[in-house]
């Protein structure tokens, strides 16, 4: 994922650049320039190094209002964030896509389907098997709800009291990865001990029910997922105001969809060109200096954390790789450490992104 997000960054450098030269704004040089600083900053680590971008550059121009300005390029990158997110969210089932950028990890089932193999052998049988499923589905969805409302807290508080002392913003997505593999790693050892149990114990059934809904949270985990990244998508709409967008005319958005669209093609295109041209023309790279080799869900997840930051990165790449109950388990253990390491390579590089783009010289 380093070298993906590195070119995006890059791009997102090239793109804001590219806006400002060949852009008409209806602001003066200087304003424009201001405004392309903030938009690339939003493009290497999320929209709120948009405002702290802003924050530290208005200084640099006096007796000038420039809330209007500022405001009508916020609300345009907010307005084409929102778009390229479910822009993501549709390429990333693209399988054209994932034969240009192979995944690591066979990336699962869709949908919850009886595979065509299976056969119904008893109505009831199969009726009563349903309904267990949904009651530990129902169980295992609230105890990754539990799970995840108790660690956004404490990563919350966890970033309180780090940025009152040490003065550093922006560690709760950090806290929340290593919350994620504390949990991840207490869940394992739960239902590795639970398995190993002596045969000739018997376990209560109700710790039975327990341990199946603990198995079940790598299931409904994504689809939870899903569903927070779909509020999180519509409060970045909700919030971006359109008022604010038109007072700066359609070159506003196209000022900010210029620069995503120099970023989308210079995280995909130079991510694929590092890896099939260069490895497979050059001996001498392929042998010492051989290109890292990007999936298809890593290249995506580092535009996500360059473009939305640590957050939006991290709920996404949960959503990429999903389990399936008609493989094994070793299987859908692969498929969720995967998306472990994903959620991690997300945080990490959404938060060296804010450090770096809104770091003052």
């Amino acid at each position: 994922m380093t070298i993906p997000f590195i070119l995006g960054s890059i791009g997102s450098i090239i793109g804001c650049i590219s806006s400002y030269h060949f852009i008409s704004m209806p602001y003066t040089r200087d304003i424009s320039a201001l405004l392309a600083g903030c938009l690339c900053a939003s493009y290497i680590g999320g929209t709120v190094n948009f405002f702290a971008a802003a924050n530290v550059l208005k200084k640099s121009i006096s007796n000038v209002d420039l809330g209007s300005a500022f405001g009508s390029m916020a609300s345009a990158d907010l307005i084409v964030m929102a778009v390229y997110f479910g822009m993501l969210k549709t390429v990333s089932r693209s399988d054209w896509l994932h034969k240009l950028f192979p995944s690591k990890v066979s990336r699962g089932d869709d949908n919850d389907l009886i595979s065509k193999g299976e056969e119904e052998d008893d109505d009831a049988t199969t009726t009563s098997t349903i309904k267990s499923n949904h009651k530990h589905s129902i169980t295992s969805s609230i105890i990754a709800s539990t799970i995840a409302l108790s660690s956004v807290l404490l990563a919350t508080n966890l970033e309180q009291k780090v940025t009152s002392t040490f003065n550093i913003p922006g560690t709760m997505c950090a806290f929340l990865a290593i919350l994620g593999l504390i949990y991840q790693r207490l869940i394992h050892i739960i239902i590795s001990s639970h398995q190993e149990w002596k045969p000739g114990a018997k376990p209560l059934s109700s710790f039975d029910n327990f341990i199946s809904s603990l198995q079940g949270i790598s299931k409904v985990a994504p689809a939870l997922s899903n569903i927070c990244f779909y509020l999180l998508f519509a409060s970045v709409g909700t919030a971006a105001d359109l008022s604010s967008a038109i007072v700066g005319g359609p070159s506003a958005l196209m000022f900010a969809s210029l620069a995503l669209f120099v970023h989308s093609i210079t995280v995909v295109g130079g991510t694929w060109i590092g890896m099939k041209l260069l490895n497979s023309k050059s001996k001498l790279l392929n042998k010492k200096f051989g290109w890292p080799l990007s999936s298809w869900e890593e290249v995506l997840t580092a535009s996500n954390a360059a473009i939305g930051g640590p957050s939006t990165a991290s709920a996404f790449a949960v959503g990429l790789i999903l389990s399936d109950k008609n493989d094994d388990n070793v299987t859908n253990d692969k498929r969720s450490q995967y998306r472990s390491a994903l959620v991690i390579g997300a945080t990490f590089w959404g938060v060296f992104g804010y450090a770096i783009a809104t770091s003052e010289f």
